[in-house]
């Protein structure tokens, strides 16, 4: 049997459906089983050893990748598509698959009319539930009745070296602090990453690692100006494999509802995140919901990319987060050796 996942992006979304991947390969032995990707994403599955095969669509490139693409989804000629990324552009890819069983969400949570290209459609269920509890629904659709939820894959296999010259000389594990977000309403303020800097240095003596993608260089140039400490600035200068080794390495990671959070999941360290506009339960760290930091105003969450006030974050104090922080530390979640990489 012949199975295609479809599931293109975002960074977060593909993490979060490896656990769906890790359930099919256990229970399916036999299968071949692909996974069609689009070139962002591709750094969080190229490690997944038991994946037999990734179709890349470039959709920067469209013209040049879609005839190719279209070429390998017919010729590979799978018995069974999953359209987990439930827009139009998947399921129409689902569609042109020709695959027997083309299966997809129910049409109340369907976007863009993507389940008319389906011809087979999982129960109605929660659709405000964790995402990764979503997308194991279609395993139990297919009558596999593992539901443990494991990533079980280094995405930062092949940048060993580089992390071992990186983390000597640390002289105990640091926290990694993502400033970055997937829109702008989830974003935090640049003097309450820079308060929050300044009390981990100061008051609990551990080193800060900041991280984030070219898109927040100018957010940690206003961050550096604002906090009295000093801190190693990683903000655009690291691949996603790379970033995922830093994640593995730290003690702890603290940021808000971003791709980066969801890998630092995968790769078990412990997380600290910070939510206002998008619903924790449904996109939060998965394992860690607990240590959501997050304010109840009437508004929040309105699942909004924008907001002029952005209240429901400004209300999160550095305090609050410390909180989370000092649960995490005097709980000792996370068993990563700082030389693990030494």
């Amino acid at each position: 049997m012949k199975i295609l996942i479809v599931k293109l992006g975002s960074i977060g979304d593909v993490v979060n459906t490896i656990p769906l991947f890790n359930i099919l390969r256990e229970s399916l032995t036999d299968s071949f089983i692909a996974w069609a990707i689009e070139p962002k994403a591709y750094p969080i599955i190229k490690n997944i050893d038991l994946l037999d095969k990734i179709i890349i669509f470039d959709r920067y490139h469209c013209l040049k990748s879609l005839p190719a693409f279209i070429f390998r989804l017919k010729k590979e000629r799978f018995d069974i598509v999953l359209d987990l990324q439930r827009i139009l552009k998947s399921g129409f890819f689902t569609f042109l698959s020709r695959a027997k069983r083309r299966i997809g969400f129910d049409k109340d949570r369907c976007k863009e009319f993507s389940w008319i290209w389906t011809n087979e459609r999982i129960p109605a269920s929660d659709p405000e539930k964790h995402m990764v509890e979503q997308y194991l629904e279609f395993a139990r659709y297919l009558n596999i009745t593992n539901s443990k939820v494991r990533w079980d894959v280094d995405i930062s296999r092949g940048e060993e070296p580089k992390l071992k010259k990186f983390f000597f000389g640390f002289y105990e594990k640091p926290i990694a602090i993502n400033i970055g977000a997937s829109k702008p309403a989830n974003r935090w303020f640049p003097e309450s990453f820079a308060s929050l800097i300044d009390i981990l240095q100061n008051d609990y003596h551990i080193p800060v690692i900041l991280t984030g993608g070219p898109e927040d260089e100018k957010f940690a140039r206003i961050i550096k100006e604002r906090t009295k400490s000093k801190f190693i600035d990683l903000v655009g200068k690291t691949s996603l494999n790379f970033l995922a080794g830093i994640f593995k390495g730290c003690r702890l990671f603290i940021g808000c509802d971003t791709g980066p959070m969801h890998i630092a999941v995968a790769m078990g360290s412990p997380v600290v995140s910070l939510f206002g506009a998008s619903n924790p339960r449904r996109t939060g760290p998965y394992g860690y919901l607990d240590l959501v930091v997050r304010k109840e105003i009437d508004c929040s969450p309105c699942n909004k990319k924008k907001c002029p006030t952005r209240d429901c974050m400004r209300l999160i104090k550095p305090s609050d987060v410390l909180e989370k922080v000092d649960k995490v530390l005097n709980n000792k979640r996370n068993n990563h050796n700082i030389n693990e990489f030494l």
